[in-house]
């Protein structure tokens, strides 16, 4: 699978596409936040929601630390984890960084 991910600290929002997830009935793609010296990943939404071309767009809460912070996609039941992170596969991790 493949995640394109844009964040713009402007207005605090990440633009995505994601494509081949590999997620069977019953699952659900979970994006999540992992901040550098944090306890736990935080959830930034589930991937369902995307846009016919497979864009998805999320407001962040967060100061994402570019170099540090990173990205990840697990695998979960649908609904999401009801964890404090990810409870499925992570299929995809990547650092945040400026473009």
């Amino acid at each position: 699978g493949s995640l394109i991910a844009f964040y713009d600290a402007s207005t605090g929002q990440i633009l995505a596409r994601v494509s081949n997830l590999g997620v069977s009935e019953g699952q659900v793609g979970e994006l999540w936040l992992i901040q550098d010296g944090a306890e736990a990943p935080v959830s930034l939404g589930l991937l369902q929601k995307a846009s016919s071309e497979g864009r998805l767009s999320f407001n962040v809460n967060y100061d994402i630390q570019l170099g540090k912070d990173a990205l990840a996609v697990s695998i979960e039941p649908l609904g999401g984890s009801k964890e404090n992170g990810p409870t499925g596969p992570v299929v995809l991790v990547g650092v945040v960084d400026a473009i």
